[in-house]
């Protein structure tokens, strides 16, 4: 059974991650095992254990980096 196909040179998710970034106005409230986001129109509950918490932080320091967000405390998270 061959595995999957990928291109040698194509970029990974991380790589790809700084043309992502977090738009205005997501809320974050931090869980004992996750993080629950909202947004304008919907919200979205992870939860897996309290190392999501220190991974969404991470992840929205990176999106936030370099744009007007950066200074926008809501979308770091509430305690």
């Amino acid at each position: 059974r061959p595995g999957p196909r990928t291109a040698p040179d194509a970029p990974d998710a991380v790589q790809t991650l700084g043309r992502w970034t977090l738009r205005p106005g997501v809320a974050v409230t931090e869980l004992p095992d996750g993080v629950h986001l909202r947004g304008w129109i919907t919200g979205v509950t992870l939860e897996g254990g309290p190392g999501l918490r220190v991974l969404w932080s991470r992840l929205a320091e990176t999106l936030t980096a370099d744009s007007a967000l950066a200074t926008d405390r809501s979308a770091r998270l509430a305690r």
